[in-house]
C-alpha cells in the first residue's frame, strides 16, 4: 500500500519488495525492486533482487545483480556474502570460499552467520589436495562456536592426509602393524602430528569418518595407553589425549579393543578405584585414556577422586571438559529422563523393538549445530515458510535433538512440540536444548500411533527418518496426516529402495556371518568390513559417514526394522492420503545442478514422474533420504 501510494520513493518500493519476498510471492516482489531501481538505485536493491533470483533458481541473474549491487557499494558485505552463496549453488566452491573471506573481511565482527556459510560451502566441497588458506579457514571453522562441525568432516580428511608437512610422516606409519607403528612412534616422541592444532582439533570435534583414520586412531589409542601403563608417557601428548577421548566418547566407543588393552585397563581402573588420588601419577591422562575405551560415568570413579579432580586441577580445562562431557553431563540426562511426560503406551511389537534400540544406543551423539537463520540460505531448496510466532510445529521423532535445532533455527519464534519414541533419546535432546537456550519447546515420550492422545493440530509437522521404521509406515503418516492442519506443511523423509541396495547387501552378509546386534557384534561385523578387500562391494559401506559411530552403524546396517520406498509407492501413499507433493529437496548442488540441465522446466523439483526419471539414471542420488515437503489442502 505505501509503495502504491508513493510512486516516486524508492524506498518505499524496496520495503515494498522485501514484504513481497517474505510471503514469497517472488515474482512481484522483483517487479517492485525494479520500480525502485528506476527511480533511485541502491546497492542493498540489488542485494535482493540477487536473493530472489538466487530462490527463483536463476543463479546466472543472481550473480549479474549482485555484481551490480557491489559496483554500487563494494564495502556491501551482505552482497559479497550472497554471491558466496551463488557460486556454492553453481559448485564454484574455491571461488565461494574466497568471496565469503572477503565478505568477512569487510564485516569484521559478529561472524556467525558468515561461519555458518563458510561451513555449508564446505560441506559440498571435495578439495583435490592440499592448500593452505583452506587448511587455515577449516581451523577458525571448526573453531567457532554454534557452528556444524560435521559440514568440515571430508575437506578436513583431504587436507590432513594431503598436509606437505603432516602427511608423509602420517602415511609412512599408519598401516604398520602395532608394534612397528609403536617403535615408529617412540622414535619420533616430537612427532608434529601429534601436536599440531589443526589434527587435535579435528579429531576432538569430528568424528573419524574414514577407514585409514580409524586404523591410526585405534593403534594412537593402544600406544598411549600402553605408555601410561610403562609410565613413560610424553606431556607433549596430552592435548591430543584428550581429544582421542571425545572423539571415542562421540563414536560412543566403535573401535573394537584387544585383550592385552582390556587388562591394561583393568590395571588402571584398579589403581584409581583403589588408590588415593594424590597418590596417582599421570591422574588427569590415566582418566583421559580410561574415557578413550568408555564412558567415565559407567567406571566407579570413588567421590574423592572427583572432588580432587575439581580441587586440584581446577584450571586443567582438557581435565574440566571432559569431565563434564562424559560424566556431568550424562548424570543431567539421567536427571532429566525422570521428567519426561509419556503419552499413551507404546504396545506395538515393532515400536518396542525399536525404542529398545534407541534407548540402548540414543541417534546420534552430537556436539554443536549452527543457530543463526542465514544458515537456511544457503540450502538446496526454497524456504518451506517464512518465520511466525504463531506457528505450531510437531517434530514426529526429534531423536537427540538435532530435528529441533534445525527447526529453530527455520521457525525462531515457533511453539514446538518434540517426541520421540526414546527416552534416552529425549533426554539428550532436552540437554542439548537447554544449552542451546531454546524455549518454547514441549517434549513428551510417544509412539506415533498415540500422537492423537495429544489432542493438538499442527501448522508444520517434521517427521525424518522414522516412518520407514515402524511395522506400517502407512498408519503413521495417516495419523500425522489428522493431525495437520488443512493448508499446513509437512516434511517427511523416507529411505530410498533405489539408493539404499548396498545397504540390503550388507544386511543380508551380516545375517549369514551371524553377527548380533550387540556392541561387541558391531564392532566385530565392522572389523570384518574393515579387513576386506576395497573392491569388494561389501566394503562400500564404509564410504557412509554412519559407518564410524556405534549408534549411526546400528542404525545403518542393524536395524530392527526397515522399509524402503520408490516414488511411485510415494506417490500411491500420497494419493490415499490426500496430500500434495510440494517439492523435493535437492541433497546437494551437485545433484541439483544436474536435475536442472535435465529438466529445465522443473527448477524447484516438484515433479515427482521428473525425480523418478532423474533416479533412475543417477541410482545414489538419495542415498541419505528422499526429503519432501508436502501440503494438506484447505477445507
Amino acid at each position: 500500500r505505501i509503495a502504491k501510494d508513493c510512486n516516486d520513493d524508492a524506498d518505499a518500493y524496496y520495503k515494498y519488495a522485501i514484504c513481497l519476498r517474505f510471503t514469497n510471492k517472488l515474482a512481484k516482489s522483483l517487479q517492485a525492486a525494479s520500480q525502485s531501481l528506476q527511480i533511485k538505485p541502491h546497492s542493498d536493491v540489488f542485494l535482493l533482487m540477487g536473493q530472489v533470483y538466487r530462490e527463483l533458481k536463476d543463479t546466472e541473474r543472481a550473480e549479474k545483480v549482485l555484481h551490480q549491487a557491489i559496483q554500487y557499494d563494494e564495502y556491501n558485505h551482505e552482497a559479497w556474502a550472497e554471491l558466496a552463496i551463488v557460486y556454492c549453488l553453481r559448485e564454484q566452491f574455491e571461488r565461494a570460499i574466497l568471496i565469503i573471506q572477503k565478505a568477512m573481511d569487510i564485516k569484521k565482527t559478529d561472524l556467525q552467520g558468515y561461519y555458518n556459510i563458510l561451513s555449508l560451502i564446505f560441506k559440498n566441497f571435495q578439495p583435490k589436495g592440499f592448500n593452505q588458506t583452506f587448511k587455515d579457514l577449516i581451523l577458525q571453522g571448526l573453531n567457532i562456536p554454534y557452528s556444524t562441525c560435521e559440514n568440515y568432516s571430508y575437506p578436513w580428511l583431504v587436507t590432513l592426509f594431503s598436509d606437505p608437512v603432516l602427511a608423509p610422516f602420517l602415511n609412512a606409519i599408519y598401516r604398520l602393524p602395532q608394534a612397528e607403528f609403536s617403535k615408529a612412534l617412540q622414535k619420533q616422541r616430537d612427532a608434529t602430528l601429534l601436536t599440531d592444532a589443526f589434527f587435535i582439533t579435528g579429531i576432538k570435534l569430528l568424528r573419524a569418518k574414514s577407514a585409514d583414520l580409524e586404523t591410526l586412531l585405534k593403534k594412537l589409542r593402544y600406544f598411549f595407553l600402553m605408555e601410561l601403563i610403562a609410565g613413560d608417557f610424553n606431556p607433549r601428548h596430552t592435548d591430543f589425549l584428550f581429544a582421542l577421548a571425545y572423539q571415542c566418547f562421540f563414536n560412543e566407543y566403535v573401535f573394537s579393543q584387544t585383550l592385552e588393552e582390556v587388562k591394561a585397563l583393568e590395571t588402571i581402573q584398579s589403581e584409581i578405584k583403589t588408590k588415593a588420588p594424590e597418590s596417582i601419577v599421570c591422574l588427569p591422562e590415566k582418566l583421559a585414556i580410561l574415557g578413550c575405551y568408555q564412558a567415565l560415568f559407567e567406571i566407579e570413579i570413588r567421590d574423592d577422586c572427583l572432588v580432587f579432580c575439581e580441587k586440584n586441577y581446577s584450571q586443567h580445562s582438557d581435565l574440566q571438559a571432559l569431565l563434564t562431557v562424559q560424566i556431568r553431563e550424562p548424570l543431567e540426562e539421567r536427571r532429566l529422563k525422570e521428567t519426561i511426560v509419556s503419552i499413551g503406551a507404546i504396545d506395538d511389537d515393532i515400536s518396542k523393538k525399536v525404542r529398545e534400540q534407541y534407548e540402548e544406543n540414543p541417534y546420534p551423539r552430537w556436539i554443536d549445530y549452527a543457530r543463526d537463520n542465514k544458515t537456511g540460505s544457503i540450502r538446496f531448496t526454497r524456504a518451506a515458510f517464512k518465520n511466525d510466532a504463531q506457528k505450531t510445529v510437531l517434530i514426529a521423532g526429534c531423536g537427540t535433538g538435532q530435528q529441533i535445532a534445525i527447526n529453530r533455527i527455520y521457525f525462531p519464534q515457533a511453539k514446538i512440540t518434540a517426541i520421540d519414541i526414546s527416552t534416552s533419546s529425549l533426554a539428550y535432546a532436552m540437554r542439548k536444548c537447554r544449552a542451546f537456550g531454546f524455549k518454547g519447546i514441549s517434549f513428551y515420550h510417544a509412539d506415533i500411533l498415540e500422537l492423537e492422545k495429544l489432542n493438538q493440530r499442527f501448522d508444520i509437522i517434521a517427521c525424518t527418518g522414522v516412518l520407514h521404521h515402524m511395522k506400517d509406515p502407512f498408519a503413521g503418516w495417516q495419523v500425522l496426516e489428522r493431525l495437520l492442519k488443512p493448508g499446513g506443511s509437512m516434511m517427511i523423509a523416507l529411505y530410498s529402495e533405489v539408493a539404499r541396495q548396498h545397504i540390503v547387501k550388507t544386511r543380508a552378509f551380516i545375517e549369514e556371518h551371524g553377527y548380533q546386534t550387540t556392541a561387541h557384534g558391531i564392532r566385530a561385523c565392522r572389523d570384518h568390513i574393515l579387513s576386506l578387500p576395497r573392491n569388494n562391494p561389501i566394503f562400500e559401506i564404509t564410504n557412509s559417514g554412519d559407518f564410524y559411530t556405534l549408534s549411526t552403524c546400528r542404525d545403518l546396517i542393524f536395524h530392527v526394522q526397515e522399509h524402503r520406498f520408490t516414488i511411485p509407492l510415494i506417490k500411491e501413499f500420497l494419493e490415499r492420503l490426500g496430500l500434495d507433493f510440494s517439492y523435493m529437496m535437492a541433497p546437494s548442488a551437485a545433484m541439483y545442478n544436474l536435475y536442472a540441465a535435465q529438466f529445465p522446466d522443473d527448477l524447484q523439483i516438484q515433479s515427482l514422474d521428473n525425480i523418478e526419471s532423474f533416479e533412475k539414471a543417477h541410482p545414489a542420488t538419495f542415498m541419505g533420504m528422499y526429503q519432501f515437503w508436502v501440503t494438506k489442502p484447505n477445507l
